[in-house]
C-alpha cells in the first residue's frame, strides 16, 4: 500500500477542530478477526474499572480495559492489532502530525463499553486547571507544520452512531488559552452543549490531539463499543513511561519496524531508527534515516566513555 498523508481538507479540519476521522483504515475482515479475539478474551483479559477507578460517575458499570492484546495470536487478531503501531495508512499521517520518527507513548489499551457503561469525564485541554500551559500535551502549528506533543489514535471495532454514546470532543479546544471548568456540573453542561460525537463505523480511526478537551458519553446502544486506543508523540517527547519496558508483554511479537516506533525518546540526529520504506511502500524492516558522524562518535568515546552524550 503506497503511503499518503492528510489531504489539505483533513489538515484544515485537524488544525481547526483538533481531530479528524479516517474512514475504512481496517477492512471488514480485519475488524471481524479482532472482534473474534475480543469475544474470546472478554472475561479473562478485560478488567472492569470499579469504585474510585471509574472514569465517570455516570453509567451503570465501569469500562472494561485490556492491556495485553498486542500479544494475541494471529488467529485472534494479534497481527492486525500490532500493525496499528506502524500502519501504512497511519504512519505517514502521524509523521505529519508528530514529525519524522514519531514514537509510541503509553502502552496501548483496548476497551469495551457495553450498553449502559460509563463514559469518561471531559479531560485534556491545552491549559491545566491551575492556568499553566500544558506543554507535554500541547499542539501548535508553525509555518504550515503541525506538531502534536501527544496524539490519540482511536481505532473503532464497532459502530458509534450519533447519540449512541462514545467519544465526545469540544472542537477547537486544543487552541484554548484558558483553563476548562473544574466544577463537574459545568463540565457536564459543556459536554452536553458543546461536545461533538463523530459518527464512526467499524474500521474507522479517530485521530485527536490530547490538548483537545475530550471524553466519552455513556453507551446508549445494544451493541457494545470496542476501541483500541494508541497514543503517539514526537521523537523527542515523552508523557508516559511504560514503553521503556521492552522485555515484557508485546515487544517480542513486533517486527523491526514496529520496534522502531517503540524506541525511547531521542533526536533523529543521534542514529534514530525508523521504519523503512521502499519505493514509497512501508516495509517490516527498520533503518537509520540520519546517522551521527563516525568521527564525532569516536571523539565522544574518549570524552564521555560512550558513542553518545
Amino acid at each position: 500500500m503506497a503511503l499518503s498523508s492528510l489531504s489539505l481538507q483533513q489538515r484544515y479540519l485537524f488544525d481547526t477542530l483538533g481531530f479528524v476521522v479516517l474512514r475504512g483504515v481496517l477492512s471488514t475482515e480485519e475488524v471481524d478477526l479482532v472482534n473474534k479475539g475480543i469475544n474470546k478474551y472478554s472475561t479473562t483479559q478485560f478488567f472492569e474499572r470499579e469504585g474510585a477507578l471509574r472514569n465517570s460517575p455516570l453509567g451503570s458499570s465501569g469500562r472494561r480495559d485490556c492491556g495485553s492484546f498486542l500479544t494475541w495470536s494471529r488467529e485472534d487478531g494479534g497481527d492486525v492489532l500490532r500493525s496499528l503501531l506502524c500502519h501504512p495508512t497511519l504512519y505517514p499521517v502521524l509523521n505529519q502530525l508528530c514529525g519524522e520518527g514519531h514514537r509510541l507513548d503509553h502502552k496501548p489499551v483496548l476497551f469495551r463499553q457495553p450498553n449502559g457503561c460509563e463514559g469518561f469525564d471531559l479531560h485534556g485541554g491545552a491549559v491545566r486547571k491551575d492556568g499553566v500551559y500544558d506543554f507535554p500535551i500541547s499542539y501548535h502549528c508553525q509555518a504550515g507544520h503541525m506538531v502534536c506533543n501527544l496524539i490519540n489514535v482511536a481505532v473503532q471495532f464497532t459502530s458509534s452512531p450519533r447519540g449512541a454514546g462514545g467519544f465526545v470532543v469540544v472542537p477547537g479546544s486544543h487552541k484554548s488559552n484558558f483553563p476548562y471548568p473544574s466544577c463537574p456540573e459545568e463540565l457536564q453542561t459543556m459536554a452536553d452543549t458543546y461536545g461533538y460525537q463523530p459518527e464512526c463505523n467499524p474500521g474507522d480511526v479517530v485521530l485527536f490531539a490530547e490538548a483537545c478537551l475530550h471524553g466519552a458519553a455513556v453507551r446508549m446502544a445494544p451493541e457494545e463499543r470496542r476501541v483500541a486506543l494508541i497514543r503517539f508523540a514526537p521523537a523527542t517527547c515523552a508523557f508516559a513511561r511504560g514503553y521503556l519496558d521492552q522485555h515484557s508483554q508485546f515487544y517480542e511479537f513486533l517486527t523491526e519496524a514496529q520496534k522502531a516506533v517503540v524506541a525511547p525518546p531521542y533526536h533523529e540526529a543521534y542514529d534514530r531508527v525508523k521504519p523503512r520504506t521502499v519505493n514509497g511502500v512501508l516495509t517490516s524492516e527498520a533503518a537509520v534515516a540520519q546517522g551521527r558522524r563516525h568521527d564525532k562518535k569516536e571523539f565522544d568515546k574518549g570524552v564521555f566513555k560512550g558513542e553518545y552524550f
